[in-house]
């Protein structure tokens, strides 16, 4: 079994959210960790790992690493063996940031509107939403097993965006293998 450490490069602003539903102005802040600081969940990673395989990788690479979905035929679902952590700044970037109070600038507000078909701003329709400037995180994957890793390695690759608003130009990102533990 291997444990992978992986590399996101943000090109653009992005914004992750918790998804938990607890009301739109929560929503419109990114998630962050006990430090105030932005972090991408491990299911979020997880999920689109999962989205990219389903495209490019084989069944049992899927059966593996994700597990498959509970159906009616089947009594229980069948776990997958990967485990995936939250994406992070690396500890030297963030206590740079907390010792220089840096937190506020990671963050800026973007605001956007509807418009008609006549070239006009829809009455009630302006929605401010903070987004993340583009930084580097990294998180890890284990219990891979070492096989899987050049399909996990393929699956990386295939994303290209991640977040709120991802099919209008915002979290653009690459995401990469950056060390492989055994």
């Amino acid at each position: 079994m291997a444990e992978l450490i992986y590399k996101i490069s943000f090109y653009s602003d992005w914004h992750c959210a918790s998804g938990l539903n607890t009301g739109a102005d929560a929503d419109d802040m990114p998630l962050c960790g006990s430090d105030k600081l932005p972090v991408i969940p491990g299911r979020t990673i997880k999920g689109l790992l999962r989205e990219a395989a389903e495209i490019v990788a084989d069944k049992q690479f899927i059966q593996n690493c994700f597990g498959m979905e509970m159906r009616k035929s089947h009594t229980a679902d069948c776990q997958g063996k990967c485990v995936f952590s939250n994406a992070e700044l690396t500890a030297k970037i963030k206590k740079t940031i907390i010792d220089n109070k840096g937190t506020e600038i990671l963050f800026r507000g973007v605001s956007s509107t509807k418009i008609d078909r006549d070239g006009m701003a829809q009455d009630d329709s302006l929605r401010r939403c903070n987004y993340t400037v583009p930084l580097t995180l990294f998180g890890k994957i284990s219990g891979i097993a070492d096989e899987d890793v050049p399909a996990m390695e393929r699956c990386m690759k295939f994303i290209k965006r991640l977040g709120l608003k991802r099919n209008r130009g915002f979290g653009r990102c690459k995401i990469e293998l950056f060390e492989v533990k055994k």
